[in-house]
């Protein structure tokens, strides 16, 4: 979603990045909002909402055991001949 303010007239226009069915995503257009369906545009409000800070879960990777194991794998391969 984009919006921008029109100079002309002051009001907020709001514009929806569609992706049209059996259409590839470089096909997709900017339509107005008041082209776009009202249960559409519920349906993407709903899906984009952000949890409260509360609720933010941080994932964290321990890159340190695979190189622990990349390292064991290096040291115990016999030197070729």
């Amino acid at each position: 979603m984009a919006e921008h303010t029109d100079p002309n007239t002051g009001k907020t226009i709001k514009h929806y990045l569609v992706k049209w069915r059996s259409m590839q995503y470089e096909d997709s257009t900017w339509e107005l909002e008041e082209d776009v369906d009202p249960v559409k545009i519920q349906q993407y409000e709903n899906n984009n909402k952000r949890p409260p800070k509360e609720k933010w879960k941080v994932k964290v990777y321990n890159f340190n055991s695979f190189r622990y194991y990349i390292f064991l794998i290096l040291v115990t391969l016999e030197p070729c001949q």
